[in-house]
């Protein structure tokens, strides 16, 4: 996926199960502020976030206030579970992936947005202070959260996948995408466009482009 905002590729791989009457959990689905408008769907989409604000969102239909590891729901409860930019901030994603396998029904499906930990705008991340990050994002320091890309890098994600109760029943694929980012004063933008200029043209490089996105598909 080149030359394309890793939002709307992800978007794109969830819109098949939004148009079908399926159970779908969204993990981190905070506030909607940021996700696309899905009044469109037939699912039904529960959000799960720790922040009370998940009660405001309007693109879901029911909200659990709780994190993922104090959550209760009942095994085989979703068809689909769709996580966008939380997986980063994850400790133990390993855990995480056990829990979440135990709530897919069997034939359902996991997707996982988050950032590649190849990719410089993330290597950068690390040494940059949260006030700094909260100047440069423009985002409220509620919403600054600690990052540890376990989960990130793009040629060892299959690894920890295996690791987790997914191991052996499950179909894994990746897909990373590159769109530059317009923040910045102009040099940086368009050392980051010709950054995206590169990874793109250049299949090697594939692994140094900021998406990814990971689908987990449970085998009956």
């Amino acid at each position: 996926m080149r030359n394309i905002d890793h939002g709307v590729a992800f978007e794109r791989l969830l819109r098949p199960f939004l148009l079908q009457p399926l159970q779908i959990l969204e993990v981190g689905a905070g506030t909607g502020l940021l996700s696309p408008d899905r009044r469109y769907r037939k699912a039904f989409i529960t959000g799960l976030d720790p922040d009370p604000r998940v009660t405001n969102n309007p693109h879901i239909d029911r909200a659990c206030v709780a994190t993922l590891e104090d959550a209760h729901f009942p095994p085989k409860s979703f068809d689909v579970v769709c996580s966008r930019f939380v997986f980063e901030h994850l400790a133990d994603p390993v855990a995480a992936l056990n829990i979440l396998y135990t709530w897919l029904k069997p034939g359902g499906t996991l997707l996982i947005l988050t950032v590649n930990a190849l990719h410089y705008y993330c290597r950068l991340g690390r040494h940059i202070p949260q006030r700094w990050a909260q100047s440069i994002t423009g985002r409220e320091e509620s919403d600054i959260f600690p990052t540890y890309y376990r989960f990130n890098n793009p040629l060892t994600i299959k690894h920890l996948i295996h690791q987790s109760r997914f191991s052996s029943v499950a179909k894994i694929s990746l897909f990373l995408c590159e769109k530059y980012l317009y923040a910045g004063p102009l040099w940086m933008r368009a050392a980051a466009a010709m950054y995206s200029l590169i990874v793109n043209s250049c299949p090697a490089l594939r692994w140094l482009r900021a998406g990814l996105i990971v689908k987990i598909e449970k085998v009956p």
